[in-house]
């Protein structure tokens, strides 16, 4: 995949996720889950070297929360502290926004 049609990719799985969390303002675990699935999707074949700093250190803030599995498992989010999910949200968002704007 190039890098157009994976900016072009990871911008609309990021939308979704984005869409899906604004859809949940109570970020509720099936809601975290749905949209760290579509951040995975999109992500997955990005290369951090085609990113900036800013791209990269939101990216940075969502591995940290998702912690060391690629895709938590569900029982890992229920996990998440209130702090923690509105910061996974703030990073879905900038990411969803860097994404339609590269």
């Amino acid at each position: 995949m190039d890098a157009n049609n994976g900016f072009r990719y990871a911008a609309e799985k990021l939308d979704a996720a984005r869409r899906t969390l604004k859809r949940h303002p109570e970020l509720d675990d099936d809601s975290i889950w749905s949209a760290l699935h579509e951040c995975w999707l999109g992500l997955r074949e990005i290369r951090r070297d085609d990113l900036d700093a800013l791209a990269r250190s939101w990216l940075d803030g969502l591995d940290a929360i998702r912690g060391d599995d690629e895709l938590p498992a569900p029982e890992a989010i229920s996990k998440l502290d209130r702090t923690e999910r509105l910061e996974l949200y703030r990073h879905v968002v900038n990411l969803a926004e860097w994404f339609e704007r590269a």
